[in-house]
């Protein structure tokens, strides 16, 4: 893979990712004004600061990975490209609760 098919790679992979984004965000939240409701709410029922409740999430999918790494298989019908996703998608929402601790 030449630098500009990667390039284009990673252009297509974050259009995907995107798009989940916008549609398990919003049904997860379940709040139009609040994007990282779900982590917020968890958290308070657990005890815990939403970034934490985010790692727990992360976690679950590193562990999918790892057992893929170790199988070369996956054992559920969700494709690894999925939990890839997802483990990026994390990141990016610990982006923005940092930023939300940050502006307020």
């Amino acid at each position: 893979m030449t630098t500009q098919e990667r390039i284009d790679f990673f252009r297509e992979e974050f259009e995907k990712m995107m798009v989940i984004s916008a549609t398990k965000g919003v049904e997860y939240a379940n709040d139009d004004h609040d994007a990282n409701n779900n982590f917020k709410e968890i958290g308070k029922q657990l005890g815990l600061i939403p970034e934490k409740v985010l790692w727990i999430y992360v976690k679950k999918h590193l562990q999918s990975i790892e057992s893929y790494l170790k199988r070369g298989e996956v054992l559920s019908n969700e494709p690894i490209e999925g939990r890839i996703h997802d483990v990026i998608l994390y990141n990016f929402i610990l982006l923005s609760l940092l930023a939300e601790k940050k502006d307020s």
